[in-house]
């Protein structure tokens, strides 16, 4: 019978997460990852295979926990315009609760983007698939606003979303950054303004 593990796996790899998202993939050493995750070097191998493997294990945790986020905000908003509204907004809490810019992480799953995709074909699959059911959940809501006269028809929901995730994507560069998070605001209602019908 094999040694029972005497650590939480979900535990580990939630610590796991925080390493890769402040330092990224490549500066993240071994050691960094056992001291903060509280494991050896044996049990991170024979729990997770590799640091590859669990960089991939921790991005794909991380988005799973983004997913259900993305859905809850959307449920919980009858107003399709404000809905989305709150998905632009959660690039805006990092500026207030992390006042210089170098405290602040962004989003993990862009930074694996921009410093892994290019070279990891692996992990730009596992982004774009994620990336990917984010817009679908976020055009289901375009097209109630569509329905409802509240947003632009000229636009397909899924091109909407598009539209929306990528200025999502770019709030949280941005969030590194700025130093005023009424800028962000401002920047959420123009790309809003852009899907918005007045009358």
């Amino acid at each position: 019978m094999g040694r029972l593990k005497e650590f939480s796996v979900e535990q580990a790899l939630e610590k796991a997460v925080y390493v890769f998202w402040t330092k990224g993939y490549e500066a993240a050493s071994m050691s960094d990852l056992t001291a903060e995750m509280g494991i050896q070097k044996a049990s991170l191998y024979d729990t997770f295979g590799n640091k590859a493997e669990l960089f991939r294990q921790a991005l794909a945790e991380y988005q799973d926990r983004g997913f259900i986020e993305v859905q809850k905000l959307l449920d919980a908003s009858k107003d399709p315009v404000d809905a989305i509204r709150q998905i632009l907004l959660t690039a805006v809490p990092q500026v207030q609760t992390n006042p210089t810019p170098c405290s602040r992480k962004g989003c993990f799953c862009m930074n694996a983007a921009v410093e892994l995709a290019p070279h990891h074909p692996e992990i730009a699959a596992l982004i774009e698939a994620h990336y990917d059911r984010v817009r679908r959940r976020i055009a289901q809501t375009i097209a109630l606003g569509q329905g409802q006269g509240m947003m632009r028809i000229d636009l397909t929901p899924l091109e909407a979303a598009a539209f929306v995730l990528d200025h999502l994507n770019g709030l949280h560069v941005a969030a590194k950054t700025v130093t005023d998070p009424n800028l962000l605001r401002r920047r959420v209602e123009f790309t809003l303004a852009t899907l918005i019908i007045t009358v």
